[in-house]
């Protein structure tokens, strides 16, 4: 490199770290990017809020995180696909009755928000414990794919969140996981990798 390169190259450099220090320092020394660092300081004075949203975000990812996190085989993955595959048109079927419910009990009670949220809480709840039962064996058969090891995992992940992981809430979260909107072209796609 001669004299001449390496001199235009820092120069470049400093406009560069210049521009950008500047445009980080913004209108009166405040940051450009305020709304994000006022988010993470709401999230860090709500630790119950910033949970919820990541389980929210982990939610999203489905089967996919748990058989990843369990290291889970090709064959694993196959009967997870065509466990969610089955559970698609459950879940579909219990949404829009879910949306029925709600819109008739809306119109029944009219103003009256609290009677019609008690009448929901019950109806919905009903309708939850039978789609459960409706895709408790689609969860079981992902369930009985699971190795000694990969149970022991999910036994120790209950234990660093002080909880016990017993059959039934194991077979309700893969429930719930089976169901995730997106599953199956998620498990397609990994698949093919």
């Amino acid at each position: 490199m001669n004299g001449r390169t390496k001199w235009i190259g820092i120069g470049l450099l400093a406009l560069t770290l210049g521009g950008a220090a500047s445009a980080a320092q913004g209108i009166g020394g405040r940051r450009v990017f305020r709304g994000e660092h006022a988010a993470r300081r709401a999230l860090a004075r709500h630790p119950r809020l910033a949970r919820a949203i990541r389980a929210k975000a982990q939610a999203r990812e489905g089967i996919q995180r748990l058989l990843d996190s369990l290291a889970a085989t090709d064959a694993q993955r196959a009967v997870a696909l065509e466990a969610a595959r089955a559970a698609e048109p459950i879940a579909r079927q219990a949404r829009a009755e879910a949306l029925a419910i709600r819109s008739e009990v809306l119109a029944q009670h009219g103003g009256d928000r609290q009677a019609a949220r008690e009448e929901m809480r019950e109806r919905i709840g009903e309708l939850r414990q039978r789609t459960l039962a409706s895709l408790a064996p689609h969860a079981q058969a992902v369930l009985a794919t699971l190795t000694p090891e990969q149970r022991a995992k999910l036994d120790e992940a209950a234990a660093r969140r002080r909880r016990t992981l017993d059959e039934e809430r194991l077979l309700r979260i893969t429930s719930y996981l089976l169901t995730r909107p997106a599953t199956v072209a998620k498990l397609e796609n990994s698949s093919r990798r």
